[in-house]
């Protein structure tokens, strides 16, 4: 064999390496865009009012925390290996869904029956004092240097008598 048709045999096998490699990426790329089209986002919304519910938490089978859902409500892609997976909000019931939503998931509120509060005075005298406060800090660079001032006024409340140090 020739050096000559050595070449040609080495150029063709490279052009149809090139052409298969081009390919290749090519319908990745057309499958990749053909999952990200038509994708309908589903939402965690309440049942009565259609609000969406804001960062939710998203549980797996576990009760380990997977996610939460997005500032607008939008459920996040998950991987189909999360499933089932439990939506929790404070104030509504949870709710388990065991593959990917492919439309919206309600919440319906819950009401807690919480128990009597009843707050009494405290036992010991406070004094309360409002003071003015000036801080100031400094910093200084390569050049210069800078003073930086904080005014505010401020309260403290001061036990009177006899107190407890604990600690």
């Amino acid at each position: 064999m020739t050096i000559m048709k050595i070449f040609i045999l080495i150029k063709d096998c490279r052009r149809q390496l090139f052409t298969k490699m081009q390919f290749t990426v090519c319908l990745l790329l057309s499958v990749i865009t053909a999952q990200g089209a038509g994708v309908h986002k589903s939402y965690l919304i309440d049942s009565q009012t259609g609000d969406s519910l804001v960062l939710a938490s998203i549980l797996d089978r576990n009760g380990n925390l997977v996610a939460l859902t997005e500032n607008d409500g939008a459920i996040p892609d998950l991987l189909p290996t999360s499933f089932p997976i439990t939506f929790s909000y404070m104030g509504y019931e949870s709710r388990e869904i065991a593959t990917i939503p492919t439309s919206d998931v309600a919440l319906t509120p819950k009401m807690y029956e919480l128990s009597e509060v009843v707050i009494k005075p405290g036992t010991h005298p406070l004094l309360y004092v409002t003071a003015y406060m000036r801080e100031y800090g400094t910093s200084f660079g390569s050049s210069d240097s800078v003073t930086i001032y904080n005014e505010s006024i401020v309260d403290f409340m001061i036990p009177v008598g006899k107190t407890k140090n604990k600690g």
